[in-house]
């Protein structure tokens, strides 16, 4: 009997993460239903046994003192029952990552039909993006609301360019074998890229160059010849035409500047304080420093940041007094990463946060070699906490399950791939 309901549970885990990638577009509903099945098959195992699983890991004890701390930071938050229901519920990811792990350790998973499993759903995903830039609508007749950006499958979720940039490099890796070459990889690559760019998502496109510029120097035998190259630039040339018939939207989309003052001799600082990316910035700063040490609560931006405004205002127009209108300041969350971490955590808790994860970051580093698949994953995970770069909130489903999808493919080891 026990043995059956492990082949049912192992059949689950593996239709999941095939299909993560397609639960990821489907939106946060299936998500996290399906993030949920796994915590709950997770509690079904620790009551058979009557035990803790995985408590002997060290990837649990830390994910256990991140998961009280964002308890405890809840208790504490402005408004408590949005922001305990938001943490509460956190623990799935780091249960992903542990059932996984262990997972991936102990049953043989086809590595290479999992990798073919999501280049599938990266291609069909891009080939919609490409095909919506050229029509306005994509192939299931969805209307783009604004022609500098391509969704795809997203629809009115913008948010495509996220997705290629967490997925791809890591999807590449897991069918890299002597079959596919480096020219293959790399072209496949450029596509991501191009689609990258056509998303209209300028911060993603930012960290898909760098993990794309970093590549040759960390992963091993990474190389192009002379007729490799050749080849690598016909490819290029046959996505100009994608990039010329959108040149138009390009340019406004990545050339022009992101400030909304008419005053051309501001200086970058002034510049990005009369943005809508500088608003939230002087929101999180001014929230911050009211509550320096935890913050105002997980997920609890969105209810602070209006008491901010005239402070924000104010600032903005001793900055620029030919602003002609006041620039919204508050959002449901401020848009940056540290500017999350700081309002939402303060000081203490964002040093608690990012302290957690670095440990388990060098501690893997130094217990094991890592591999191609765990260098890509963990280029992915730097990008994410690159300073002034727009994000989305680090706590919603979406960007979490990318963040820990990726963490979970730098903590396997090679010798279990």
């Amino acid at each position: 009997m026990q043995n059956n309901i492990n082949k049912i549970k192992n059949v689950f885990l593996i239709y999941i993460i095939y299909l993560f990638p397609l639960f990821l577009i489907i939106g946060n509903a299936v998500l996290n239903s399906a993030l949920f099945l796994v915590l709950f098959m997770y509690l079904m195992n620790c009551i058979s046994e009557k035990r803790l699983l995985h408590s002997e890991r060290f990837e649990f004890k830390i994910f256990l003192i991140f998961y009280i701390y964002l308890i405890f930071n809840s208790l504490i938050a402005y408004e408590i029952l949005p922001s305990i229901l938001r943490s509460a519920s956190y623990i799935k990811f780091f249960i992903f990552v542990l059932v996984y792990l262990e997972f991936f350790e102990k049953q043989k998973i086809n590595i290479f039909k999992l990798g073919i499993v999501w280049i599938s759903i990266l291609t069909l995903l891009n080939l919609d993006i490409i095909f919506q830039s050229f029509m306005g609508y994509d192939i299931f007749g969805y209307i783009s609301q604004n022609p500098e950006r391509n969704s795809g499958f997203f629809f009115d979720e913008l948010v495509a360019g996220g997705f290629i940039t967490g997925l791809s490099f890591i999807t590449i890796q897991l069918i890299k074998s002597s079959k596919i070459n480096n020219l293959m990889v790399y072209s496949f690559l450029f596509f991501c890229f191009i689609c990258c760019i056509i998303s209209g998502e300028r911060s993603n496109t930012i960290k898909f160059v760098i993990i794309f510029l970093s590549i040759p120097f960390f992963l091993k035998d990474f190389f192009l010849n002379k007729t490799h190259k050749f080849f690598l630039v016909f490819i290029l040339l046959l996505f100009i035409p994608f990039l010329y018939f959108n040149k138009e939207n390009l340019k406004n989309r990545y050339l022009n500047e992101i400030t909304l003052s008419i005053d051309k001799d501001l200086g970058l600082t002034g510049k990005y304080f009369t943005s809508l990316y500088g608003s939230h910035t002087l929101s999180a700063y001014f929230i911050l420093k009211d509550n320096l040490y935890f913050g105002v609560g997980n997920k609890n931006f969105r209810f602070v940041c209006s008491k901010y405004e005239n402070d924000v205002n104010k600032f903005q127009r001793q900055t620029d007094n030919s602003l002609r209108f006041d620039l919204p300041s508050c959002a449901t969350h401020p848009h940056q990463l540290y500017n999350e971490f700081l309002s939402e955590h303060g000081l203490i808790g964002s040093l608690i946060i990012v302290t957690l994860i670095l440990t388990i970051i060098v501690d893997r580093i130094r217990r094991h070699d890592l591999s191609n698949l765990n260098i890509v994953s963990l280029l992915y995970l730097i990008t994410v906490f690159i300073p002034i770069l727009p994000s989305g909130s680090f706590f919603t489903s979406y960007t979490s399950a990318l963040f820990w999808l990726n963490f979970l493919f730098f903590l396997v080891s090679d010798k279990h791939k």
